[in-house]
């Protein structure tokens, strides 16, 4: 049956329910637009004027001081208690005390050494430990222990189960560049460079990547003896290396022995060139 005869009365319906306004509020559930008085085929009308201000939302949490910091911040995370090559932001200084305010910087460890360069701060200076050469226990890494301990009611007394810290050395009587180090106890300083935010130790080189980056110091790889039965981490050992005074007692605890290069044809051994078989492994510390 034909039906197109309702199309202009349905057209008219819908141009008198347009004009009548907005149609009375209906109470109760929500309803479609049909049984609201609302004519779907009306063109759109023109925009209302803007409504009033909203009230202000809920304030936001309070900052949690750098604990979120993300990697890249950091470069080497070994620095968190003294240790390593540096933490980034938040590393180095650990609770002695004096250490750097929370708004960045980068605080890394200077091996061999009692001051910071020329545009680092001093967060501060002491000696090098870490675990006996001889023990498979204790820690694996080196710590900058601060001049001035503070104990928190001490035991007296050595014995128990515990893991014990040794000064460190250094073992250089086969390498010329440092033998008068041999036997003497090794200094150290933690250094907080407050305007970059990065760290980065470059091993195998003596400069950094590029001019963005800022060279803190340079020198050598230094790690445990290959064939003790400690290990330990691999740290970049300033090249004007000092002592600590009155040290030269040849005590070996944790010791620090220059890293260099193992040539090898079966896979196990570095590529040679551009390494070469014996070659004492430079390093730059690195900061932007």
């Amino acid at each position: 049956m034909d039906v197109s005869w309702l199309v202009p009365i349905a057209l008219c319906l819908c141009l008198v329910i347009c004009d009548a306004g907005e149609s009375p509020p209906v109470e109760g559930p929500p309803l479609t637009r049909y049984y609201t008085g609302e004519c779907i085929l009306c063109p759109a009308g023109s925009a209302g004027p803007a409504g009033p201000i909203g009230a202000p939302g809920v304030a936001g949490r309070d900052g949690r001081d750098g604990r979120d910091r993300g990697c890249c911040d950091g470069g080497n995370s070994d620095g968190g208690d003294g240790g390593g090559d540096g933490g980034g932001g938040g590393g180095g200084g650990g609770d002695s005390g004096g250490g750097p305010p929370s708004r960045g910087g980068a605080v890394y460890v200077r091996w061999g050494m009692t001051e910071c360069s020329s545009d680092s701060q001093l967060v501060y200076s002491g000696i090098a430990a870490g675990g006996h050469y001889t023990h498979p226990g204790s820690g694996s890494n080196y710590l900058c222990l601060p001049e001035d301990p503070i104990y928190d009611e001490p035991q007296a007394g050595t014995g128990g189960n515990r893991a014990i810290l040794y000064a460190a050395e250094y073992e250089m009587n086969t390498f010329p560049n440092w033998a008068s180090l041999h036997d003497h106890n090794v200094p150290c300083a933690v250094c907080w460079a407050s305007s970059r935010n990065s760290l980065l130790v470059v091993p195998a080189r003596n400069v950094c990547p590029g001019s963005d980056w800022t060279t803190e110091y340079a020198g050598y790889m230094v790690a445990s003896f290959y064939n003790h039965p400690g290990r330990s981490q691999f740290v970049c050992m300033d090249r004007q290396a000092e002592v600590v005074s009155r040290s030269s007692h040849n005590t070996d605890g944790a010791l620090f022995y220059v890293a260099d290069a193992r040539c090898g044809s079966s896979g196990s051994g570095l590529p040679c060139p551009p390494y070469e078989d014996g070659g004492e492994i430079t390093c730059a510390v690195c900061t932007r």
